[in-house]
């Protein structure tokens, strides 16, 4: 089996490719990123297996040539490439899954769902943690109701490590701002509603380590792609919520509030124009890291799901939580992240994976065959089930009045 991990230099891919380079099946990993120097290092410290070239994602002939051949492309790189990749998967005969497409582009990678049906191919679309893991967590609860009303998908995520750096990003500082400052969209009453960035702030009660911690909507896929999944189900209700550690919330805030997130180029006092963006990206990637710091984090994934079973309210809570890990030498982020297309990307070539097109993971992966080989990485998935329950805060009236009023 031989995959190529796009953009295998970054840092979540570089997990992607320690745990391609352990599994058996895999015989060939080659680790694609711009920065040339940066993938070969990348794939010295994964094994023999991997070979590290460089690869521009807009360069589609290029793309096309070193892909041809190749079992499964993973996709690692910034959103805004996914469709030139997933066109280049079409015209090489390649499958192909990612990590996300921040809703928008989500939405448009789902109508080249015929053309890879016609081409006898399979692109998983969204396939981290969030999205990835936790729309599998969704579609366990799901799988087990007649009819679905509500899903909230909640990540939680928290941060203990001792360090004396100033500022430490867990994953793409510009998919953070993002988050932190684009519209979210949930889906409501049936329909897709633009809420305010940051607003729906909640208490959210994780299991240990995490605990109570305040969480916001921010722009996701999972609203993109759940109706679509579940539209027969009645699924009427979809949203989803962030909840970062609380000092880093308020650094972000913080930065986004003085407009760091924009993209728009500024004059300087001395001619020069820049993208307050791309400074805030260049001035993290100046900081000293440290040396001695001992990761100690977690990052929780939760799918809550409210329906009906033979006419009975009944909720599911599905949990999966992540640490650091020793094994992978990574943050609960990384091995969240970066673990999940690994796993997808070997599905499908094994044949697990049977569905033709492009679709979100709900729509063609074995949720409990996916667990097992979580659990192989030190994930692990836990469920709760509680029928009837008090389900005043999930109607689809509180749902619309709490948007009206953040």
């Amino acid at each position: 089996m031989k995959i190529i991990v796009l953009g295998g230099a970054g840092q979540m891919s570089r997990v992607t490719v320690k745990d391609l380079a352990r599994s058996q099946d895999v015989t060939e990993v080659i680790v694609a990123d711009l920065n040339e120097a940066k993938a070969r290092q990348v794939a010295f410290e994964s094994g023999e297996k991997c070979r590290g070239v460089y690869a521009d994602a807009f360069d589609k002939p290029a793309l096309v040539q070193l892909i041809t051949g190749a079992d499964c492309v993973i996709n690692g790189c910034t959103y805004q490439v996914n469709l030139s990749v997933m066109e280049a998967c079409l015209e090489a005969g390649v499958h192909y899954t990612d990590l996300g497409g921040l809703f928008h582009v989500t939405r448009k990678q789902m109508a080249m769902d015929e053309a890879f049906q016609k081409s006898g191919l399979t692109a998983v679309l969204s396939m981290g943690g969030t999205p990835g893991t936790i729309n599998l967590l969704a579609r366990y609860g799901v799988d087990r109701l007649d009819t679905v009303e509500t899903i909230r998908v909640l990540n939680g995520c928290g941060d203990w490590t001792k360090t004396s750096a100033i500022f430490s990003v867990p994953y793409s500082m510009r998919t953070i701002m993002e988050e932190f400052t684009v519209e979210p969209v949930a889906y409501l009453n049936g329909e897709f509603v633009a809420v305010p960035p940051r607003s729906g702030l909640e208490t959210i009660d994780f299991p240990e380590p995490l605990g109570p911690i305040q969480a916001h909507y921010t722009l996701h896929s999972e609203p993109a792609t759940f109706p679509v999944a579940w539209k027969e189900k009645g699924l009427k209700n979809v949203v989803f919520k962030l909840a970062l550690p609380p000092d880093f919330h308020e650094k972000v805030r913080f930065l986004a509030d003085l407009g760091f997130s924009s993209t728009e180029e500024i004059q300087l006092s001395n001619g020069t124009s820049v993208a307050p963006l791309d400074v805030l990206e260049a001035m993290i990637r100046r900081l000293p890291e440290d040396p001695d710091a001992k990761v100690q984090d977690c990052d929780i994934l939760r799918a809550e799901v409210l329906g009906r079973k033979n006419g009975v309210e009944t909720h599911y809570t599905i949990d999966s939580i992540a640490r650091e890990n020793q094994r992978y030498e990574c943050s609960s982020t990384e091995l969240n992240t970066g673990v999940p297309p690994s796993i997808v990307a070997q599905m499908i070539v094994k044949g697990a994976i049977t569905r033709r097109g492009a679709y979100a993971a709900e729509m063609g992966v074995d949720p409990e065959q996916y667990f097992i080989e979580l659990a192989k990485r030190d994930m692990y998935v836990t469920v709760s089930c509680q029928t009837p329950v008090g389900i005043d805060t999930f109607t689809p009236v509180e749902a619309q009045r709490q948007v009206r009023t953040d």
